[in-house]
């Protein structure tokens, strides 16, 4: 009984330690959730903060485009008179009876004309208030800090915060500025630099304007057409044509390589053997099919065209470079894309690794199915129709953007999607897990073209059927 005595109290003093026991884990758990509900609240803000300024610098970019459509015609009639000049200083001029119209003169003052036209601009006042449920964000103009030494001359508008210049190879007009997002209340900002780029197209009949290489296109996003009246002597039948501008109609197989020359394939190319052909600083037009076989196709500073479709069992590789297939496309071994414009006029499919870098323009009008490993890196890829991804490997990274306005079917999981990149979808999504990467969103309609403006926002054709390129913009996130 006196072991039981000594006993007694235990258990009041057992319960008062569970109760600041309790007490203590409760405490520690709330300033957890507290925490984690300002921490979640400080990153929404920061989000928010992003999304103000990314909605100023469409606001600014938007001005600028509308300007220049509104402007196309103007310049068009320009350029058409400065070559009527030009014909009849010819006509009179009979001491040089071999003298050809200067299409880069005409080019370059076209180019100036642009640049005035640009320098006149004012742009609006932004709007006072445009997010939060209590309108806590907005943006504002900020003075630029973009470097001007690639500028041939320029000038600052828009009481000195926007930056208008003519680039030093005189055909191409840049507009940059920075924009500020801000939260009103903790005076957070977020600053985006932003560059629009126009180029002004050559107006060389037959031609498509840009240089090989430019690694962007100075086309619409419609189907090229092959040019109806080519006026050039008829190519050797060498294996290599260098420096040269000519037509190949006859023997075209025993062709491989095409260097710093304008080469013309009135009837496709059709290789069934297999062969590499090499393109390098060129401009290559074909009509019809073309095939190398099992060989591999290299461009390099090339702006390829075909108006028909593009059959290669073997690799192809993009660097620098322009390609256009009016039609369908087949590889069937690996495609590697870098810093390249890249247009599929129907369906594409790649049957071995595709894989494409710092390319802004890729685009498939079609469907687009890709049967194994996927890979994009600073990239945009636009698909019309579906896109499907068999692959066991999808990466997605850098600030890339996939953007499909059909259906979209991954069949193995997203191996990753960085943060700052996403893929849009307005079709059904099919996924092998119930709740898919959360980087993967479906759009409506608007919201497919606000984020995907790219595939909208088509430059008009001319009266004169010149097209002129589509304006890029470049965005740095500081």
């Amino acid at each position: 009984m006196k072991y039981i005595y000594r006993e007694r109290g235990y258990a009041l003093l057992v319960v008062l330690l569970l109760i600041v026991i309790i007490t203590i884990l409760t405490a520690v758990f709330l300033r957890g959730n507290i925490s984690n509900a300002t921490q979640e609240n400080i990153v929404d803000n920061s989000h928010l903060t992003v999304v103000a300024a990314e909605a100023g610098v469409e606001f600014y970019k938007t001005q600028y485009t509308n300007e220049y459509y509104i402007r196309l015609q103007e310049l068009n009639n320009f350029a058409e008179k400065e070559i009527q000049i030009q014909l009849d200083n010819i006509k009179n001029d009979k001491k040089n009876p071999n003298r050809t119209v200067d299409y880069d003169a005409v080019r370059k003052r076209t180019a100036q004309e642009l640049y005035k036209l640009m320098k006149a601009v004012n742009v609006e006042e932004a709007p006072a208030l445009i997010l939060g449920k209590k309108k806590e964000f907005d943006f504002e103009l900020n003075k630029s800090n973009k470097k001007t030494e690639n500028y041939y001359e320029f000038i600052r508008t828009n009481d000195q915060n926007i930056i208008i210049g003519l680039m030093k190879d005189q055909i191409t007009i840049g507009v940059s500025g920075s924009v500020l997002g801000k939260e009103r209340k903790s005076g957070k900002t977020k600053l985006l630099n932003f560059e629009q780029v126009f180029i002004v197209p050559s107006f060389e009949t037959g031609a498509t304007g840009g240089s090989p290489g430019s690694g962007t296109s100075d086309g619409d996003l419609g189907e090229w057409n092959y040019p109806q009246s080519v006026q050039v002597p008829p190519c050797s039948n060498a294996k290599e044509i260098k420096g040269k501008k000519c037509f190949a109609s006859e023997n075209v197989d025993k062709i491989r390589d095409i260097e710093d020359s304008t080469v013309y394939f009135p009837n496709g190319y059709t290789y069934k053997t297999g062969q590499n052909f090499d393109l390098e600083d060129s401009w290559v037009y074909v009509k019809g099919e073309f095939n190398t076989g099992n060989g591999h196709l290299y461009i390099e500073e090339t702006d390829f065209r075909i108006d028909g479709s593009l059959t290669l069992s073997n690799k192809l590789d993009i660097e620098d470079s322009i390609l256009v297939v009016n039609k369908s496309a087949v590889i069937k071994n690996d495609v590697d894309i870098e810093e390249s414009y890249f247009y599929i006029g129907g369906d594409l499919t790649a049957e071995n690794h595709f894989n494409a870098e710092d390319s802004n323009n890729l685009i498939v009008i079609g469907n687009f199915t890709a049967n194994k490993k996927f890979e994009l890196e600073e990239t945009s890829l636009y698909v019309g129709g579906n896109l499907t991804l068999k692959g066991n490997k999808t990466e997605i990274e850098d600030k890339s953007k996939v953007c499909v306005a059909g259906n979209l079917t991954i069949e193995n999981k997203v191996s990753e999607i960085s943060s700052s990149s996403y893929i849009f979808y307005k079709g059904n999504l099919s996924y092998p897990e119930k709740i898919p990467h959360p980087r993967i969103q479906r759009l409506s309609n608007q919201q497919f073209l606000e984020k995907c403006p790219e595939v909208s926002n088509q430059t008009p054709p001319t009266d004169s059927g010149i097209k002129w390129p589509t304006p890029s913009i470049e965005v740095e996130y500081k």
